[in-house]
């Protein structure tokens, strides 16, 4: 069993005393038929008593059913989102499935019979909670289950804690106001839906304004370095061309130092503004734009030291 947990990626939460809760339950009852079969045939290879082996295959072929209701109740159970009455309707049939199946796997017709019966009645309280009318008066008043769910109660955790920092001058009574005002306001569907439909309702419905001076696509971008300077000269605004051909910002050419690497490297230095015709941005040398364009666009250039796909 503890092979097939973890090769169906179902983990025992050891916080809870080692039992199965939220996602891993839907995993688990995802895969019970696979699950169960794979039980089945390793206890089918130990077990030779024909009697035996009809119990084993009885009580697979219910649990199995009991999984397929039980796997349709946790997608409901599970949901953060607002359940509709068909949703509602459907998850009270199943709770009356699921009953139904329980009570005839332990009492009508247990694969094993009389005292040889090792199955009872679960009374625990959280049984109780879900196969009374307990769960389905929550969801028929609130409409939702997720939300009090144990995962969701605990992610609740990390965001008060972010609430605490946005009001850390409030003391009292009211910062704990303003928190489950702002908590309230950023989990109602209905406000955010509101909000996405007043910025449609209110978007401009004027025709977007075409530029003269369109950018060249990316694919069609010739890599000669004289079509390319003609193409930056084209799409470069007019100040930004006027920096390029200003002296003062450019290396001189009577430009000293007594570090003569250091003196080679500023001689080199490309200050010009160059511009990506794929997404018009602008960069300082030609250098950053060669290496933006392989890594953004996959242009690869022999002239950087990205040729092969990787910046070193």
């Amino acid at each position: 069993m503890d092979t097939l947990k973890k090769e169906f990626n179902v983990d025992l939460q050891v916080y809870f005393n080692g039992v199965i809760i939220g996602p891993h339950c839907m995993i688990l009852a995802e895969n019970a038929e696979n699950i169960q079969q794979r039980l089945h045939d390793e206890m089918v290879k130990k077990v030779k008593e024909p009697s035996l082996r009809e119990a084993m295959e009885k009580y697979r072929e219910k649990m199995v059913a009991i999984y397929k209701v039980w796997y349709e109740l946790c997608k409901t159970m599970m949901s953060t989102k607002e359940q509709d009455d068909a949703a509602i309707e459907k998850f009270e049939d199943n709770i009356k499935e699921l009953k139904r199946q329980i009570h005839n796997l332990i009492v009508v017709d247990p694969p094993l019979s009389g005292d040889k019966n090792p199955l009872q009645l679960p009374t625990k309280l959280k049984w109780f909670t879900l196969l009374s009318d307990v769960l389905v008066n929550t969801l028929k008043l609130w409409r939702c289950i997720g939300d009090v769910a144990e995962e969701s109660t605990e992610s609740f955790h990390s965001r008060r804690n972010k609430m605490l920092k946005r009001y850390c001058q409030v003391r009292g009574k009211r910062r704990n106001e303003l928190i489950m005002k702002a908590l309230q306001f950023e989990s109602a569907s209905w406000i955010w839906e509101g909000i996405k439909a007043m910025l449609k309702a209110t978007k401009s419905k004027r025709a977007k304004v075409v530029r003269t001076q369109q950018p060249t696509a990316v694919e069609e971008a010739p890599q000669e370095e004289e079509n390319e300077e003609q193409q930056e000269e084209e799409v470069l605004l007019d100040w930004e061309l006027q920096m390029n051909e200003c002296p003062s910002l450019r290396v001189q050419d009577d430009f000293e130092h007594e570090d003569e690497a250091l003196r080679s490297a500023y001689m080199k230095m490309d200050t010009r503004i160059h511009i990506c015709c794929g997404c018009r941005q602008r960069f300082i040398g030609e250098r950053a734009l060669k290496i933006h364009q392989n890594e953004r666009h996959k242009i690869k250039s022999e002239e950087t030291d990205a040729v092969d796909g990787t910046v070193r």
